[in-house]
C-alpha cells in the first residue's frame, strides 16, 4: 500500500499533552470540581488536544479539506455508535477511531476519539464518565497511530485484527474499568479496582472480538480508500 510522504509531526509537547496534561485535567476535575464538573473538564480536554492538532500543520497552512475529512471521520464514528446502540458491545466505533490514527497519525487518532466520545454522549448522556471516555477512545486512536502510521508493512488484516482485540482488552477496558471505580467508589484500593476489571472482563472480551472482526474485515480496504483520497487531494 502506497503512503503519502507528508506526515503530521509528533512534537514532544504532543506526548506531554496527551499522556500527562489530559489525564491531569481529568484527575483535577474529579478531585476539586463539584457538580457539572464534567462539562468543564470535557471542554478543557478538547482545547488541549487542539494544540497538537494545530501543531501538526507546523510547516503548512491547514487545508479546509483536511479539516472536513477529520469531521467526516468523527461523524462516522459517532454515527456508528448511535446506529449500533442496541448492541452495546458490538460496534465499529473504535475501529473507525483507530483507522483514523493509522491513516493520519496519533494526533488525529486521539482527536477523533475524544470528539467522538464527547459528541455521541450528547445523545447517550454526559456525566463524570465523559472525560474518561474521551481520553480512552482518544488513546486507542493515538496508540494505533504510533504503531501503524507510515508503516505499510504492518497493514495486514490479521495484525489489524489482533491489535483491535488487544487494544480493547488492555487500553479501552483497562482504563474505563479503572475509571469506573474511581468515579463511583469513595474508598479506592486495589481490590475494588480489580473487582471492576473482573466484572467488566466478559463485556470487554465481546467488545474485543467485535473490534477484531471489524478491523480484520474493514481495516485494510478502508485504509486503502483513505490512502487514495490522501494522494488524490494531496493531504
Amino acid at each position: 500500500m502506497k503512503t503519502n510522504n507528508k506526515t503530521f509531526k509528533m512534537p514532544w509537547f504532543t506526548l506531554l499533552i496527551i499522556l500527562i496534561l489530559v489525564p491531569a485535567t481529568i484527575f483535577f476535575g474529579n478531585k476539586f470540581l463539584s457538580e457539572r464538573q464534567h462539562y468543564f473538564v470535557s471542554l478543557a480536554i478538547i482545547l488541549e488536544i487542539l494544540i497538537p492538532f494545530l501543531a501538526g500543520f507546523e510547516h503548512k497552512k491547514p487545508k479546509a479539506r483536511e479539516i472536513v475529512l477529520l469531521a467526516i471521520l468523527t461523524a462516522l464514528a459517532v454515527g456508528s455508535r448511535l446506529l449500533f446502540a442496541s448492541v452495546s458491545h458490538f460496534k465499529p466505533t473504535l475501529t473507525i477511531i483507530m483507522l483514523s490514527g493509522i491513516a493520519f497519525g496519533g494526533n488525529i487518532g486521539f482527536l477523533t476519539g475524544a470528539l467522538t466520545a464527547f459528541v455521541s454522549n450528547m445523545f447517550f448522556g454526559q456525566g463524570p464518565w465523559t472525560p474518561w471516555q474521551m481520553f480512552t477512545m482518544g488513546i486507542c486512536g493515538f496508540v494505533a497511530g504510533l504503531i501503524f502510521y507510515n508503516r505499510p508493512k504492518l497493514i495486514k488484516s490479521p495484525i489489524l485484527g489482533a491489535f483491535g482485540f488487544l487494544s480493547i482488552i488492555v487500553l479501552y477496558g483497562g482504563i474505563l474499568n479503572t475509571s469506573s471505580a474511581l468515579v463511583w467508589e469513595q474508598n479506592i484500593n486495589f481490590g475494588i479496582i480489580w473487582s471492576y476489571i473482573v466484572l467488566g472482563a466478559p463485556f470487554d472480551a465481546l467488545h474485543g472480538v467485535a473490534t477484531a472482526f471489524f478491523m480484520f474485515v474493514l481495516g485494510k480496504p478502508v485504509l486503502q480508500k483513505i490512502n487514495h483520497i490522501k494522494i488524490k487531494y494531496n493531504l
